[in-house]
């Protein structure tokens, strides 16, 4: 004889046997996590324990093409277009080499892959037949592995008067032989002023053009000391033997002529030239110039911790299931049921660091309201569905100091400020189909559509300038405008899994009512730059306990 479960653990157990398990693609990584139908009789706490992976290494990138992750930070000319921060350099760079110039770090290939580990323990307590209260504590890990490899050709390189002091004397020569000849210049200048000596006579005669001829002397001497300077060099310099290393040391040459014509010397008052970088940059060199720009180093990151908290309220508004001990999977009459849900999110998780290159926070760190709105519908035969949308609007807003990359390029936004940083709603659709081998086993399929609104950045001082002018044509932010918004990102993920529940009409088991459930996601388009593209795998166990009454 086959021993049966009492009668109100039976009819818990038959409804979860009827929906697919919430598809909480992403966990709180951005994705979906619509619910299902399902009720809880009065005084049954449901217990769900859900692990799930996912994994990505490709994401939408500016142009709308799909991008490996390390696209952000691969290019065959990294420099300013990819780090904002160099741009002033690169600017110096031109006055001292007298032509325009465009820096670069050389090429560089980034290899980056992400998985989200999300194991969110939820708690549902039945208050009456169609009221139950639910909350959600997320355990999330994130994982970013980051490979980058340098490939040189840069015409930069780590200066050498940061490391070396030999280099750092020949600069220290070079601008003081600079001020010097400018000092014997400006002299000469104010005693001829009432002279007849010869020399002066010589002197007067050009005294317009030596005095154009100073002032731009000065304008140049000080952008060399902005790069060669002894107590606050730059970082990277041209490379010895590049083009903008022979512009360079012709143009301090040139100056040179022109103090000994005016001075009427003998000798080159300007003999020493800078020194120049020794190699390409490297991935060490790299790694100091992002750490010299209050920026993270380019590696890999990891993270572990709790979510954003959930409390939620579910209210049973249809129930047009039939609820008999004896009712099975094959039953050929048409039931169905609407359920409504509240919640109210907590942004109590870290958010993604808006100073890393390659980062994943374990939660969005924003609170937010939802409304959900699920329906289950068992048709004739073996036949079960579940519809569900959610609608999330976030509460509140995050203070950063820089904007993020969203037009896929890492920190074009390159000088830092004030900004507070709101999510973007979020709008989700799910169909769930399931076909019933026994009364026990099913195959489950999945469908889920999101939209995520473009998140809104607003500078907390109006007239700090957010971004580089020179990358405007880029981005929809400018000098000191005052907000930027981020694309929307679409996509649409599908898969296939397998349930099982102890607790069919023919069940071989007794003990607590429960389901095992396996699923497997994979994405199937995406749109919006920085949409990720990936799979996700998930294994839920949902327990159902009697807390009260029978």
């Amino acid at each position: 004889m086959r021993v049966r479960p009492s009668r109100s653990l039976a009819l818990v157990a038959l409804v979860a046997a009827v929906s697919l398990p919430a598809t909480r693609l992403g966990a709180q990584a951005g994705l979906t996590h619509v619910d299902d139908a399902q009720p809880l009789a009065p005084g049954v706490l449901r217990f769900r324990l859900l692990n799930a992976w996912a994994r990505f290494d490709q994401r939408v990138g500016a142009n709308g093409t799909t991008q490996p992750l390390g696209a952000a930070f691969t290019s065959d000319s990294l420099g300013p277009r990819q780090l904002g921060f160099l741009s002033s350099l690169e600017g110096t760079l031109s006055t001292v080499t007298g032509s325009p110039f465009r820096l670069s770090l050389g090429g560089i290939h980034t290899d980056a892959n992400a998985r989200v580990v999300t194991t969110p323990l939820v708690f549902d307590y039945g208050v009456s037949r169609r009221l139950s209260v639910g909350f959600v504590l997320p355990v999330v890990e994130t994982r970013v592995t980051v490979s980058a490899h340098p490939l040189g050709g840069g015409n930069v390189g780590l200066n050498p008067a940061t490391t070396g002091s030999a280099s750092a004397s020949v600069n220290a020569a070079l601008l003081t032989q600079f001020s010097t000849a400018s000092t014997q210049l400006a002299q000469a200048l104010a005693s001829c002023a009432n002279s007849t000596t010869p020399s002066c006579i010589a002197l007067n005669a050009r005294r317009s053009a030596a005095q154009a001829f100073l002032a731009d002397a000065a304008t140049y001497q000080s952008a060399l000391g902005a790069i060669y300077s002894s107590t606050s060099p730059a970082l990277l310099v041209p490379r010895a033997g590049s083009a903008a290393q022979t512009l360079i040391n012709n143009r301090i040459g040139s100056y040179s002529t022109s103090f000994r014509d005016y001075l009427v010397s003998a000798s080159e008052p300007i003999t020493a030239r800078p020194a120049a970088a020794a190699r390409d940059v490297g991935l060490a060199d790299l790694q100091a110039v992002l750490g010299a720009s209050a920026l993270d180093t380019l590696r890999s990151s990891d993270r572990i911790g709790i979510g954003d908290l959930e409390f939620s309220a579910r209210y049973l508004l249809v129930d047009g299931f039939v609820a008999r001990r004896d009712s099975n999977p094959s039953s050929s009459a048409l039931q169905y049921r609407v359920m409504l849900t509240g919640v109210a999110r907590l942004g109590t998780g870290v958010h993604p660091s808006d100073s890393s290159l390659f980062d994943l926070g374990v939660a969005t760190g924003q609170g937010a309201v939802e409304g959900r709105v699920a329906a289950d519908v068992r048709f004739a035969g073996r036949l079960a569905a579940t519809v569900a949308a959610q609608y999330a609007h976030p509460v509140g807003s995050q203070s950063l100091s820089r904007i993020p990359s969203f037009g896929g390029l890492p920190f074009a936004v390159s000088r830092p400020g004030a900004i507070a940083a709101t999510l973007g709603d979020v709008l989700a659709l799910q169909v769930t189909p399931r076909w019933f081998f026994s009364d026990y086993l099913s195959i489950n399929g999945a469908y889920g559509l999101q939209r995520i609104a473009g998140t809104r950045y607003e500078p907390v001082v109006t007239n700090n300038p957010l971004a580089d002018p020179a990358l405007c044509p880029q981005f929809t932010i400018c000098g000191p405008l005052a907000a930027a918004t981020a694309p929307s990102m679409v996509s649409q993920q599908a898969g296939i899994g397998l349930s099982y529940t102890t607790l069919g009409r023919r069940s071989l088991f007794t003990g607590l009512p429960m389901e095992l459930t396996f699923l497997h996601l994979e994405t199937l388009s995406a749109s919006g730059a920085g949409t990720p593209r990936g799979t996700r795998d998930q294994v839920e166990l949902r327990i159902f306990y009697r807390v009260r009454g029978r």
